[in-house]
């Protein structure tokens, strides 16, 4: 089977959010592919959902041999076990795992989960083309044909997407270790 590249968003906004991030990063890692870039950590404000905490945002590529339908059921694993609980839609979140590209893949598939590939709302959201931006600027949305530094320049969300830099230690070591 050839491997994929695929482009995973991470985000956390409960509880231990950079020991959520490691978790995923260190998840990926034996479970997914092998990660080829990890973007820096940002912190970034909600956007829908009720009122909550602030969110660390980052995004991973990797090589993945996975079908994008095995990605999905490996990215909600991973958040269940991260303690995600899916009570209120854009709610607060331990770990939330979105699947943003895989490779050219264009994928629509509601049975039995329901798998939207790319991320419907990739090119709406700063907080994740700009950490996406960073690590695969020249990666191409199968569907705009447009490459993800150009979706960062024309996305008209001007939300603050800020660098976050008190980063523990147990996050540093898993944003090297996988490198």
């Amino acid at each position: 089977m050839t491997s994929t590249k695929v482009a995973i968003g991470l985000g956390s906004n409960l509880g231990e959010r950079e020991h959520f991030l490691a978790y995923a990063i260190d998840s990926i890692a034996s479970r997914v592919g092998k990660i080829l870039h990890i973007s820096s950590v940002y912190e970034t404000e909600p956007v829908g959902g009720p009122i909550q905490s602030a969110y660390l945002n980052a995004c991973v590529v990797c090589l993945s041999d996975l079908t994008p339908l095995e990605l999905l059921q490996t990215l909600l694993s991973i958040e269940s076990e991260a303690g995600r609980q899916r009570t209120e839609r854009w709610g607060p979140r331990t770990l939330d795992l979105d699947l943003l590209l895989a490779g050219q893949v264009s994928v629509h598939h509601h049975t039995p989960l329901e798998l939207v590939v790319p991320h419907p709302r990739l090119h709406l959201r700063r907080f994740v083309l700009a950490p996406l931006a960073e690590v695969a600027p020249s990666m191409q949305h199968p569907v705009f044909q447009h490459d993800v530094a150009t979706l960062l320049d024309t996305c008209a969300d001007s939300s603050p997407v800020v660098p976050f830099v008190p980063t523990t230690q147990r996050l540093r070591r898993s944003l090297v270790a996988h490198l």
